[in-house]
């Protein structure tokens, strides 16, 4: 339960839309953090560096008991992130230890091997096989991942950077136990 001492949360936003809601957001007077990192994009004629959210479809909002209601109503807030019933507040120190990286410029990956494990079924999201979904079924110590796209009726086994994935199902015993007859 929140209190009437500000506090952190995080949301949940919609697609690609955390920099228009981190906008939103503050012009309706909440405190806003949304970390971002300097990425390279690649188009057909030229790669340019933009800034890209730290953890995709999440921002961190400081807000009071009272202003929960208003804020899930927010279009474009998915949901706002819980444990155990409860709204998840996320200490001043974790917000305050991210902005330190971020402010260092230094090259940080978010890895989140719980959700990218054996057995999760992804879908490609940038690269030649952008569009297809798949299993993951192997990861390695470099954060890439193997993965299984049948298509064609045909198995292909190919290592796809865990960046440009998106997860469509967590693993279930049964995906865990179909993946374990690949030796990666």
């Amino acid at each position: 339960m929140l209190s009437n001492t500000p506090q952190w949360v995080a949301a949940y936003t919609n697609s690609r839309a955390e920099k228009k809601m981190e906008e939103v957001l503050r012009n309706s007077g909440y405190e806003v953090y949304l970390p971002l990192k300097r990425t390279p994009r690649k188009w057909s004629d030229r790669i340019k560096m933009v800034d890209m959210p730290l953890l995709p479809s999440y921002l961190f909002i400081r807000i009071i008991g009272k202003q929960v209601v208003p804020l899930r109503s927010t279009p474009g807030i998915v949901t706002l992130i819980h444990f155990k019933g409860d709204i998840a507040v996320v200490p001043d120190r974790d917000i305050e230890a991210m902005k330190k990286l971020v402010q260092s410029q230094q090259n940080i990956v978010v890895q989140n091997y719980n959700k990218m494990r054996k057995g999760t079924r992804v879908r490609i999201t940038h690269g030649s096989f952008s569009g297809l979904e798949g299993e993951v079924v192997s990861d390695n110590k470099d954060g890439n991942f193997a993965v299984i796209i049948e298509c064609l009726s045909v198995s292909l086994v190919t290592t796809i950077n865990h960046e440009f994935m998106e997860v469509i199902e967590p693993p279930t015993q049964a995906n865990s136990l179909k993946s374990n007859r690949w030796n990666l």
